[in-house]
């Protein structure tokens, strides 16, 4: 009596779930087709990822990650309005949105920036953060600027004793009361008041 073993040869294909996150570097900008927002997209591993908007301008409508999973463009408008980037990469996506204000309306600036400072001292020289209008004119504003750490640009945060809101005087508004008890790099402070663009400091050290 024969018998006859069959062995089946079976090919298993395992692929882990795709996914995508995507982040814009500031949530406001000015529509003068000039001011650029970088949209960053992380997929956690080397990857193409395809960028579409519903309004404005790309820098880059598809490209390849570096090895780390991350990919970048950049985004500018010149109609005031919101704008959605969507980040795809397969079958994930995900966006983000950017709100572009009226070019010639009021908008933020550090007039100064803090420099490097030591943990737990206050920062100096006191940031100042200016409300111009569309030619660069300090105004005579005395709306609420606030200011805070910028997510992402270093471990640290401003201790909640921190002077973090303040009013401005003819169109200045100056924090004497920021500080942060954590040892960090390159940090930056985003200033934000009401729809007006959102403004960044120049990067410092908490040593």
């Amino acid at each position: 009596m024969r018998s006859s073993v069959f062995v089946a040869l079976v090919s298993l294909s395992c692929t882990s779930a795709q996914t995508i996150t995507v982040a814009a570097g500031r949530l406001t900008a000015i529509a003068n087709g000039t001011d650029q927002v970088t949209i960053t997209a992380t997929t956690g591993s080397p990857d193409t990822v395809d960028f579409t908007t519903n309004g404005g301008v790309l820098s880059a409508t598809q490209t390849k990650t570096a090895d780390d999973g991350v990919a970048t463009t950049k985004l500018s408008a010149t109609t005031p309005g919101s704008v959605t980037v969507t980040a795809t990469a397969g079958n994930a996506s995900a966006s983000t949105t950017v709100i572009f204000t009226d070019a010639n309306a009021p908008h933020l600036r550090f007039r100064v920036s803090p420099a490097n400072t030591v943990a737990q001292n206050l920062l100096r020289p006191v940031p100042e953060v200016v409300v111009e209008d569309a030619s660069g004119i300090i105004t005579s504003s005395s709306a609420s600027v606030t200011v805070a750490i910028t997510a992402g640009s270093c471990a640290a945060a401003l201790d909640a004793s921190s002077l973090m809101t303040v009013s401005a005087v003819m169109g200045v508004a100056s924090f004497y009361g920021l500080k942060s008890s954590t040892v960090a790099s390159g940090c930056t402070l985003t200033a934000t008041s009401g729809s007006m663009p959102s403004a960044v400091s120049a990067a410092f050290n908490l040593q």
